[in-house]
């Protein structure tokens, strides 16, 4: 006994057949067996999100690595506080990502609560990481919304803050008002005994 023909709409077809075009969702009921012509029409790229981070050839981003300028290994590393939507299964809530400037490395690591305490720890973890595997120093840190938080963290004798230069305003205006919004800090570790 032959099975009843599946329908399904064309955002539904769009999506199980991992994004494909309206021609090819009209083009299915003609190659396959058991699929009723589709109704309605297939999303838009513009209305699909993975169809225009596929699409899109320029993704800007907000990190300004290429602007900074590290000349070595682990000379300059990012840091970022990541809140997330549930608890994991060892009750952390927050990813601390690190990433090195110069060799585009990234180190993650998941944390109970945003503290001082834990955020020293995972500082001193990640230096630590750094000079037993690569045998170099982190000189800069680079934070953009904790920069209160890291300056709590490391005492200020040993703290020096730059604010970054931005882009030109009349030809980055958005960049611009991104620069004066979230102040990106650069924290010298060279003194620091982690």
């Amino acid at each position: 006994m032959p099975l009843q023909p599946r329908t399904l709409t064309k955002p539904q077809l769009h999506v199980l057949m991992a994004h494909a075009g309206s021609d090819a969702i009209d083009h299915l009921a003609d190659n396959v067996i058991g699929i009723e012509p589709p109704q309605g029409s297939a999303p838009l790229t513009i209305n699909c999100k993975d169809c225009l981070q596929n699409k899109a050839h320029q993704i800007i981003s907000r990190r300004i690595g290429h602007e900074l300028g590290a000349s070595r290994l682990f000379e300059t590393v990012a840091i970022d506080l990541i809140q997330l939507d549930a608890t994991g299964y060892n009750g952390h809530q927050y990813v601390f990502h690190g990433f090195d400037l110069f060799t585009k490395f990234n180190f993650v690591y998941t944390i109970p609560q945003r503290n001082k305490a834990t955020l020293l720890e995972i500082l001193t973890r990640l230096d630590r990481a750094i000079k037993r595997k690569f045998n170099t120093t982190v000189v800069f840190l680079i934070a953009d919304d904790e920069k209160a938080m890291v300056l709590q963290t490391i005492p200020h004798e040993h703290t020096a803050i730059k604010k970054e230069p931005g882009f030109k305003s009349e030809h980055h205006t958005l960049r611009s008002r991104m620069d004066q919004q979230s102040v990106q800090a650069r924290i010298s570790l060279t003194d620091l005994d982690l």
